[in-house]
């Protein structure tokens, strides 16, 4: 686990199961902090544990669907388990939402739509589906619409991670530089580093100092980043694909995808629907995803 509040909920779960260990909700609250982490064990022991004390919990089959589309990659066991939340539960903002990304990931844009906006209809407060769904307008490529609706996320919360991320895709598809606004998003995730909690501000000095640099010393500055962060970390074989794709460098790009497939990278799926910056082609890889 990576953040403290992480530590805290998982260890009020486990507390949770010491007075009580039949109850299903705290074994479903451990799988979904480890649905987005690498540790796959601990994941679907609970998540096993959960659905056996409680086979009506709907909340489960969409997780166990969200673990299926991220970590196994089982299309159609995904769709079955997150098919099976709603019937379970047809008013779940959460098993809506997660089909809606599944539906994403598989081309199936319309469905994907009305799922998302099912979710957010149920759940008209949450940042990440009103986040998700402008993301799928940018896999529409309906552009203009995406980035309002992420402004629309960032000005209730301006430091809306995910919302700041897509915000450079969608910028960079609107004809900004890639290179400038993926190195203010850059200043932006050190600074919630440096504070070790979301509440700065998005440092708008910084960007503008950034729009004022050579585009060239920002894709080295770039590339040499990401070689750094792969020491330690696989997913940035996917961040490497992309600036290889962008800067017109096939052959290093398909190696970095391979990889990247090799370690299971966790937004891996993504790029069946998201070939951003892609100047050749769907590799091998992205037919995978893609296909039905």
């Amino acid at each position: 686990m990576r953040r403290d509040w992480d530590r805290d909920c998982l260890a009020f779960y486990r507390k949770a199961i010491e007075l009580d260990p039949n109850f299903a909700l705290p074994y479903l609250g451990i799988a979904d902090l480890y649905a987005f982490t690498y540790e796959t064990g601990m994941a679907e022991d609970a998540l096993a544990k959960a659905i056996e004390l409680d086979p009506t919990l709907h909340e489960a089959y969409a997780t166990r669907g969200f673990r299926q589309t991220f970590h196994r990659w089982d299309w159609e066991g995904a769709e079955r388990s997150l098919r099976q939340a709603i019937e379970l539960a047809p008013n779940s903002s959460k098993a809506h939402h997660w089909y809606g990304v599944y539906l994403s990931i598989r081309r199936r844009l319309d469905e994907a739509q009305r799922e998302m906006e099912k979710a957010l209809e149920l759940d008209p407060t949450a940042l990440v589906i009103m986040t998700d769904l402008a993301e799928l307008h940018y896999f529409k490529t309906h552009y203009e619409l995406a980035e309002s609706q992420l402004q629309n996320v960032l000005a209730i919360d301006p430091n809306f991670f995910n919302a700041r991320m897509h915000l450079v895709k969608v910028r960079y598809k609107r004809g900004a530089s890639y290179f400038k606004e993926d190195a203010a998003f850059g200043v932006f995730q050190q600074r919630l580093r440096d504070s070790g909690t979301p509440g700065q501000e998005y440092d708008t000095s910084k960007v503008e100092e950034l729009t004022k640099m050579d585009e060239r010393v920002l894709e080295k500055a770039a590339e040499e980043s990401w070689l750094k962060e792969l020491k330690t970390n696989p997913d940035a074989n996917l961040a490497l694909a992309r600036h290889y794709s962008l800067t017109g460098k096939k052959e290093k790009c398909l190696r970095a995808l391979e990889k990247a497939f090799t370690a299971k990278v966790f937004t891996m799926p993504f790029i069946a629907v998201d070939r951003f910056g892609t100047r050749f082609g769907p590799s091998p890889t992205s037919r995978m995803f893609c296909a039905e």
